[in-house]
């Protein structure tokens, strides 16, 4: 995996304070080490969705943990992330896909049918 500033700042506090809370948001506490363990899954998932170092991957959600851990998995193999803005609209989302050349577009949940993902 490639080494970044965003990824690197994880992989050194782990190991110094691995059962410290890092995130907190109303649903639940994210710990150092799970902050560092579970984007290196991602990472790992990530290559088999074809992306790579350079790539581009648009992400559109609301602000949560799991935008956080997608930030250091991404860090981690030098792939750029696109952030998305929820409140824009479809054909104002598809222009800023087609703009960045994103490989990859994740979405939270109820984002797809409310853009007309899936649609010819």
């Amino acid at each position: 995996m490639t080494s970044s500033g965003v990824a690197d700042v994880i992989r050194a506090r782990a190991p110094e304070r691995g059962d410290a809370v890092a995130i907190v948001d109303d649903h639940r506490e994210l710990t150092y080490a799970a902050l560092d363990e579970r984007p290196n899954r991602l990472a790992r998932a990530l290559p088999a969705q074809a992306v790579g170092p350079g790539d581009r991957m648009a992400y559109l959600d609301h602000t949560s943990p799991e935008v956080v851990e997608l930030l250091f998995a991404v860090g981690k193999i030098g792939v750029v992330i696109v952030p998305m803005n929820w409140r824009l609209a479809a054909a104002e989302l598809l222009a800023v896909l087609t703009d960045y050349c994103a490989q990859v577009l994740i979405a939270g949940r109820g984002f797809g049918s409310r853009h007309g993902a899936g649609r010819a």
